[in-house]
C-alpha cells in the first residue's frame, strides 16, 4: 500500500492522517470539497512533494472520482457533513454528502478492487442504555421526526451497504467516539469551548452537564486508523474510542482551569435547538475487538490531550483570532 486517498482532506481527522501517511513515507492524494485548507497549510502539506490535492465533489462528479480511485491503492473515507447545526438546518445535505457520496466512493472502490476505510461514528448506536457499546450492540433511536438522529442513519446505511458487499469488497468500519485535538472546528464540545475560551472569555455547558463523554485524542484516532489500513483484517468494524469516561461538567471545568476562564454559563438546548434536537447522555466503547485484532487502545487521557490542544491552540492564533 503505497498511494493513499483520503477524502475529507481538509478536515480534522483527515488532516491529521494525511500528515502522519506521509510521515510514513506515503504518497497521499487529498480529495475535498470545502475551499478552506487552512489545516493542510499551517501543517505544511499542501508543500510536501508526496501530497497532490484534488477538489471533486464525491455526490456529483462521478467521472472526476473514479479517475482519482483507480490510481490509489486504498481510501479512507472521512468526508461527511457532520456537526449538530447541520442535522437540523440542512438534512438533504447530510444525506447527499452521507449517502450519495459515499455510494459513488464504494462504486468506484468495487469497481476497480481498492481497499476502503469508512470512517462511521459512535452515534449510529443512538440511546442505547447498555453500556459499553461493543460492535454488536443494538441499534436504538428515537422518532424519525427527531432530526438528530439522521446523521446516526446516514452513517449506519453505508455500514449496511459496506457488509452487504463484503463478499465483493475489502472493506473496514472505525467508529469514531467524540474525536477532539489540535485543529478541530470550533462546534463540538472541547473545541468550542476552547475557542469560546481564548476568544471570548467564556464557556458553556448544556443542560445539566452531567451527560458523560469517551474522548478520544486526535493522535489515537490516527494510529486506528493506520492499523485499519495497513492490517489484514478486511470485512471488519471496530469502535475506536477512549473507554475513559468523564462529564461534560468535569470537561468544562477543565478547560476553565487550564485557560483560567471562569464565566460559565448553562445552555438550554430545547431553546437554543428546538424539539428536534436529542441529547445523549452516555457514549462509552467497548473496544477489545480493536486490542484484539489491531493491537489498538487509547492511550492519551483526557486531561493530557485538552492540555495538548490548549497549548496548540494559543501556539496557532490564526485558529481562534
Amino acid at each position: 500500500m503505497k498511494r493513499i486517498l483520503v477524502t475529507g482532506s481538509n478536515g480534522f481527522i483527515g488532516s491529521h492522517l494525511v500528515a502522519a501517511l506521509l510521515a510514513n513515507g506515503k504518497e497521499v492524494i487529498g480529495l475535498d470539497l470545502q475551499a478552506d485548507i487552512s489545516l493542510l497549510s499551517n501543517s505544511k502539506i499542501s508543500n510536501n512533494s508526496n501530497f497532490m490535492y484534488q477538489n471533486v465533489d464525491i455526490k456529483s462528479d462521478w467521472e472526476r472520482l473514479a479517475q482519482v480511485i483507480s490510481k490509489v491503492d486504498a481510501v479512507v473515507h472521512l468526508a461527511a457533513i457532520v456537526g449538530v447545526e447541520h442535522y437540523i438546518r440542512e438534512p438533504a445535505a447530510v444525506f447527499e454528502t452521507n449517502v450519495i457520496g459515499s455510494w459513488n466512493i464504494i462504486k468506484a472502490c468495487t469497481e476497480f478492487g481498492k481497499r476502503i476505510v469508512f470512517g462511521s461514528t459512535s452515534e449510529v448506536f443512538g440511546k442505547n442504555p447498555n453500556i459499553p457499546w461493543n460492535e454488536f450492540s443494538d441499534r436504538v433511536l428515537g422518532p424519525t421526526s427527531v432530526d438528530r438522529w439522521g446523521y446516526s442513519t446516514s452513517k449506519a446505511a453505508i455500514e449496511h451497504l459496506l457488509f452487504g458487499l463484503g463478499s465483493q469488497l475489502d472493506f473496514r468500519i472505525v467508529r469514531f467516539f467524540n474525536a477532539y485535538g489540535p485543529g478541530q472546528s470550533p462546534k463540538f464540545l472541547v473545541s468550542a469551548n476552547i475557542y469560546n475560551a481564548l476568544r471570548n472569555g467564556y464557556l458553556e455547558v448544556y443542560d445539566s452537564g452531567k451527560q458523560t463523554r469517551c474522548l478520544t485524542y486526535i493522535d489515537d484516532v490516527v494510529n486506528g486508523l493506520l492499523l485499519a489500513i495497513f492490517n489484514d483484517v478486511p470485512g471488519n468494524d471496530f469502535n475506536l474510542g477512549n473507554d475513559e469516561e468523564v462529564t461534560v461538567t468535569e470537561i468544562v471545568k477543565l478547560i476553565s482551569d487550564l485557560t483560567k476562564v471562569n464565566d460559565i454559563r448553562h445552555i438550554d438546548t430545547g431553546e437554543k435547538f428546538g424539539a428536534t434536537y436529542e441529547d445523549l447522555e452516555r457514549r462509552v466503547p467497548s473496544t477489545v475487538k480493536a486490542q484484539s485484532l489491531l493491537g489498538w487502545s487509547a492511550k492519551i487521557p483526557h486531561h493530557d490531550g485538552i492540555a495538548r490542544t490548549i497549548q496548540w491552540s494559543h501556539q496557532n492564533t490564526w485558529w481562534w483570532l
